[in-house]
Formats: C-alpha cells, sequence, structure tokens
C-alpha cells in the first residue's frame, strides 16, 4: 500500500512526496508563476482568470472588473504558489498553507489541462504515450497529489 502524500499531524499537516515528484512540481510551479507574472493574455490562463460577465462579453464591465479585482486575484495565485513551494522545502502546513497548497495544485492542473485540451470525459491513461506523455503523467500526478491534500483536510474537519 503506498503512503499518503498529505497527512494530518499534531495541529497541521505533513507533505510527503519524493524528490523527483518534488522537483516536477516545483518546475512547473515556476513556470505556471512566470506566465501568470508577465500578464500577457496568455490562453493558458484563461481558466485562472475566467471572464466575470458570461457571454455576451460587456467589454466595459469586464474592464471595470478587471481594474478592480485582477491584480488581487494575481497576488493571490502567487501567494499559492508561494506556500506550495515552501511546502515542497519544508514538508509541514498549517491549515490556512494547506488551503493554499491545495489552490496552487489545482492552478497548476487547470494550466496544464488547458495546454493539454484535457476534457472531463478523458479516460485517466488517455495520451500516456506520445509527445505530451511526461506532461499528462505529470497532470495525473498533480490530480492524485490533490485528492491527497482534500483527503487529508476532510479527515481533519471530519
Amino acid at each position: 500500500m503506498r503512503r499518503r502524500a498529505v497527512r494530518r499531524k499534531g495541529e497541521g499537516y505533513e507533505l510527503r512526496i519524493g524528490r523527483r515528484e518534488a522537483e516536477a512540481v516545483r518546475g512547473a510551479a515556476d513556470q505556471v508563476r512566470a506566465l501568470i507574472a508577465s500578464d500577457d493574455g496568455d490562453p493558458l490562463l484563461e481558466r485562472l482568470f475566467p471572464p466575470a460577465y458570461s457571454a455576451p462579453v460587456d467589454v466595459e464591465r469586464e474592464a471595470d472588473f478587471r481594474s478592480l479585482m485582477h491584480g488581487e486575484l494575481v497576488e493571490r495565485r502567487l501567494a499559492n504558489l508561494d506556500a506550495l513551494l515552501a511546502a515542497l522545502d519544508g514538508g509541514h502546513l498549517t491549515a490556512a498553507e494547506l488551503d493554499a497548497f491545495m489552490g496552487a495544485v489545482n492552478d497548476i492542473r487547470l494550466v496544464l489541462g488547458t495546454r493539454l485540451d484535457v476534457r472531463e470525459d478523458d479516460p485517466p491513461w488517455a495520451g500516456l504515450t506520445g509527445p505530451d506523455a511526461g506532461l499528462r503523467a505529470l497532470y495525473g500526478y498533480l490530480s492524485w497529489l490533490l485528492d491527497q491534500a482534500v483527503s487529508a483536510a476532510m479527515d481533519a474537519r471530519g
């Protein structure tokens, strides 16, 4: 039986993943950080910063919302990535740090899923061969890691 990657420990949580997995997650986090920081409208970020208003998009209202909220959303996502990187370095998280960790893992998954054009009805083994196999494996690993973190959080709350 495989050990849990995230488990309750005392008042907090412990992250236990291998060195290679941590390096892969760190690399993906760094790439997502660079995308978010560039703020150049990259289509890979559409899932992280979707339009605030449904179609048809009201350009003026959307611009108002963006001017009010986008900076705060960017700061929160970057802070979540910082928490993820700190967890990879230290292995111990508070409940608030675990929430930020889960947010960052999910953000990385959303960006990867957009790049890979992952669909909800895709079987888990889809695309595990071919040129994107490594990215698809990372997407699957991040999905598993997020599930582990959510389970640990639920265990503590339930």
